[in-house]
């Protein structure tokens, strides 16, 4: 029989543990606090329903008059913030629904005087606790006003660059037209190959031109409405003879017809890399095969080849910056590696994203995305 002296002392001995362990609670949220106020970045914290819970100095620093309770939201329309990457305001406005780990930047105070915080938020989910969100906001102003001195040098250099190519290639045409006199076989063929490497030299111009853009930010999209379906059949006619000299088969697959918001220019450009890609990397014989349809509110358009494929590593930085893949073929075809990068960009300022499937070998499938143009009502 348990003696009534026995469960008095477990009984003290429980509320010491108990109260042991408080204190161990109390002395580890004191510690995390001093932690997160001497913290050079700012750290915000959010609820289920998007209203501030924590904030600590630094934070208050960055977002002044955000108060605690205050939805996060509401506070970035109202402040007018800009951002870029995976952070936008419809994120800001549903903080506790993200189910990954979000990045990328807000600008606090858009104009002239830009100053830029790079961000991550992640969701936060406690067993026992409502869910919510934990951000971080780390300050690069000065990282982006030297990109920016930068973007702006290579574009100026850019910009030199290419009126003087555009002379020496009026100048090769007149040449090649025998405008100046006749040419014989082998003049021809030195002509047209420095034709070539001309054109070679102005793409990379207007690579480095549209990546200056892109890193300062000066990327203007024009979206309209417009059949996606004719624009497609108008890209496959162009490339056409261009696969045939190549004995490659041009193939296109459309559902019915969908109307999209998109920027026509930006999005043949999108088109001229991916075709342009298939077309380098598919061995003659090959097969490049374009498709397009419907999934949710979005249009999927697939440019699919049989060609050299990517092995899996590579394809997790194909979309890279002076990304190039397999050896053998990159000193064949040459080029930056910035073709799939800015086609990466193009996507999303456009809304949509694009992925790619691939199997050494057998292949590539690069499929993006672009809104569908909804009827009001």
């Amino acid at each position: 029989m348990i003696k009534l002296e026995d469960t008095q002392k477990a009984l003290v001995h429980l509320l010491q543990d108990i109260e042991k362990g408080r204190k161990e609670t109390e002395e580890e949220r004191q510690k995390l606090d001093q932690v997160l106020k001497a913290l050079a970045d700012g750290v915000v914290l959010v609820n289920s329903n998007n209203q501030l819970v924590y904030l600590n100095p630094k934070a208050q620093e960055i977002l002044p008059d955000l108060k605690i309770g205050d939805d996060i939201g509401v506070y970035c329309e109202k402040r007018g913030f800009g951002f870029s990457g995976k952070i936008n305001l419809w994120t800001m406005k549903n903080l506790a629904q993200i189910e990954e780990v979000l990045e990328g930047r807000i600008n606090v105070n858009p104009g002239d005087e830009e100053t830029n915080y790079h961000t991550i938020f992640a969701p936060l989910k406690v067993k026992g606790a409502e869910r919510g969100a934990v951000g971080s906001l780390h300050d690069i102003t000065e990282l982006c006003r030297m990109d920016k001195l930068k973007s702006d040098f290579v574009a100026t250099v850019s910009h030199e660059l290419r009126t003087p190519l555009t002379v020496i290639s009026e100048a090769m045409n007149l040449l090649r037209g025998e405008v100046v006199g006749a040419l014989n076989p082998e003049q021809q063929e030195c002509l047209m190959m420095a034709k070539r490497n001309i054109e070679r030299l102005a793409k990379l111009v207007d690579d480095v031109l549209d990546l200056s853009k892109l890193e300062a930010g000066r990327l203007e999209i024009d979206p309209e409405k417009a059949s996606l379906n004719q624009l497609l059949k108008n890209m496959v006619e162009f490339f056409r003879p261009v696969c045939a000299k190549k004995n490659l088969s041009l193939e296109l697959k459309l559902e019915q017809d969908v109307r999209v918001i998109a920027d026509l220019d930006k999005t043949e450009q999108i088109l001229t890399n991916l075709l342009n890609n298939s077309y380098k990397f598919t061995e003659a014989g090959g097969q490049i095969t374009v498709t397009a349809g419907l999934n949710g509110g979005f249009a999927e358009i697939s440019v699919e080849d049989t060609g050299m494929g990517i092995s899996q590593p590579d394809q997790s930085r194909l979309f890279s910056k002076f990304t190039q893949v397999g050896n053998r073929y990159t000193r064949q075809s040459g080029g930056t590696g910035l073709g799939l990068y800015i086609t990466k960009k193009l996507v999303e300022a456009q809304g949509g994203d694009i992925t790619v499937e691939s199997d050494p070998g057998k292949g590539t499938k690069i499929t993006f995305t672009l809104p569908v143009y909804k009827e009001a009502g």
